[in-house]
């Protein structure tokens, strides 16, 4: 049982992060908290679920996958375009981005007191927009240029994954994902890539049906715990 430290975490939170990356699903709790030593905070991953650590599962991550297709999703009422700060409203993009965020570990987790789970899903959309976390931003608009819908992608060597997703609640229903999600497709078709990953949470319903029913499936499953060392 190795701690890795988490220096993007540590400095962001303000205190000592780590990681560990469990391969044997006993658990010796007394280990767990001579590892612990220094560190506030430490992320269990595990490929199953630990019966004995289940006050500390905060996440069930799910990583999905499909291969991309020839369909396309004809649209003439929203308007697909990358996000320009000159034109679009960056605020409303952000309360989108922190709304994408509903099931996320560092909003159900009640230890994070700090604001951090906001400050967290503002940091991600800024960065992407800065092309640091992400290489597009695309929005989805009416005809007031009003954001109704975007996504974020990072291109990798052999996949098109994506980081962030969200539709504003008002449109929800009317098909703004399903255009994002075949925007992606025809994009990483356009890159010769031909395999288009993301990640959601297990409690995330709508957008497992909403994966699933495009076409992805299930690639992985990785239970989250954190153990708070306070």
């Amino acid at each position: 049982m190795n701690v890795e430290s988490l220096t993007w975490d540590s400095n962001f939170f303000g205190y000592n992060v780590g990681k560990i990356i469990l391969t044997d699903l006993c658990v010796d709790i007394n280990l767990l908290q001579k590892k612990a030593v220094g560190y506030q905070l430490i992320y269990l991953f595990s490929p199953a679920r630990i019966i004995e650590f289940e006050n500390y599962l905060v996440d069930e991550k799910i990583v999905l996958e499909m291969n991309c297709t020839n369909d396309h999703i004809e649209n003439e009422t929203f308007q697909l375009e990358l996000f320009d700060p000159n034109k679009h409203d960056f605020n409303a993009l952000r309360n989108l981005a922190i709304s994408s965020g509903e099931y996320s570990r560092f909003k159900i987790d009640s230890n994070f007191k700090n604001n951090e789970f906001v400050e967290l899903y503002s940091s991600w959309i800024t960065q992407s927009v800065e092309g640091k976390s992400a290489f597009e931003v695309v929005v989805a608009t009416n005809q007031d240029d009003e954001i109704l819908g975007f996504i974020t992608l990072v291109k990798k060597e052999k996949v098109l994954e994506i980081g962030l997703i969200a539709v504003a609640e008002k449109a929800r229903g009317k098909g703004i994902a399903k255009l994002l999600l075949n925007y992606t497709n025809e994009k990483a078709m356009s890159l010769n890539i031909s395999k288009i990953q993301v990640t959601t949470q297990g409690k995330n319903v709508p957008a497992m049906h909403l994966y699933q029913s495009f076409g992805f499936k299930i690639k992985n499953i990785t239970y989250i715990y954190h153990y708070w060392n306070i």
